[in-house]
């Protein structure tokens, strides 16, 4: 009897040390790995893998987007690809934020196309100038919104301002500033005015300070009309200066990108768009 309670001891102990041993001396160690959040505010997002996707049951709008001035580039951006301190450069230039664009926009459903044409290479090609930028890529702009309506058209750039003047700082977050251009002296100088005003406020609303308004142009050593006389729906943008860097550039596209979304469905817009 007392061989058979032993026995049975023995079996219990046997039966309970993995349970006390995984209690108290798991096998698995912590990982060491930093613990990340779940969510990265988009806004605030300077690495847009790290994007939450949104959902909408809007209807998708359609956004052309295209580099009058395809070369323009970021001192910062382009240092640190090359070394060299260039505002203007053939491969590291304005053009390399369309991916950034095209998914800061498509998870607002804004489908962005880009209009297919290197302008300034295109232009070295021909012997071009710089102030016939606009008239080299107008042909092709042409027959791009002739085959297709957008309901918003994009010439994005570059300002020439330094630093302080193309930057502001929220929460310790820096972010490109940005300025719309209207052509005083096209025919759609109205409703291209409105447009921008009216993306400006919304911007403004998001971050106070981030927009530097509309600025119209004409007169001597100035285009004056941008090709927005193409469309009613054409606005020219210009992100940061020439020293603005690829975090703040990206915090503002993911602005841009929310206040475009916003202004699209504003009640007044639906009724233009639809």
């Amino acid at each position: 009897m007392k061989k058979l309670k032993l026995v049975g001891y023995l079996y219990l102990v046997l039966l309970l040390t993995p349970i006390a041993i995984g209690k108290f001396f798991p096998t698995s160690l912590p990982s060491s790995e930093p613990i990340t959040p779940n969510y990265t505010p988009v806004a605030y997002a300077a690495n847009w893998e790290q994007a939450k996707q949104l959902e909408s049951s809007e209807k998708q709008a359609d956004i052309l987007l295209l580099f009058t001035h395809s070369h323009e580039s970021y001192i910062p951006i382009v240092q640190s690809k090359s070394g060299k301190k260039m505002v203007y450069d053939a491969t590291t230039n304005i053009t390399k934020l369309s991916d950034m664009i095209a998914f800061q926009f498509g998870i607002r459903q804004l489908h962005v196309d880009t209009l297919p044409v290197d302008n300034m290479l295109e232009m070295k090609k021909r012997g071009v100038l710089m102030r016939s930028a606009y008239e080299n890529i107008r042909p092709i702009l042409q027959d791009v919104i002739r085959e297709k309506p957008y309901d918003l058209i994009i010439d994005l750039h570059r300002d020439s301002t330094k630093h302080d003047l193309s930057t502001i700082e929220v929460d310790s977050n820096s972010f490109a500033k940005i300025a719309f251009i209207v052509g005083a002296e096209n025919k759609n100088f109205r409703k291209n005015h409105e447009i921008s005003t009216q993306l400006s406020n919304r911007l403004e609303t998001m971050i106070p300070g981030i927009s530097r308004g509309v600025i119209s142009k004409s007169g001597d050593n100035v285009d004056g009309v941008y090709n927005q006389d193409l469309s009613e729906n054409m606005v020219l943008i210009e992100i940061g200066g020439i020293e603005s860097t690829e975090e703040e550039i990206n915090r503002t596209i993911s602005v841009l990108a929310q206040a475009i979304a916003d202004w699209r469905s504003s009640p007044f817009q639906q009724s233009l768009m639809y």
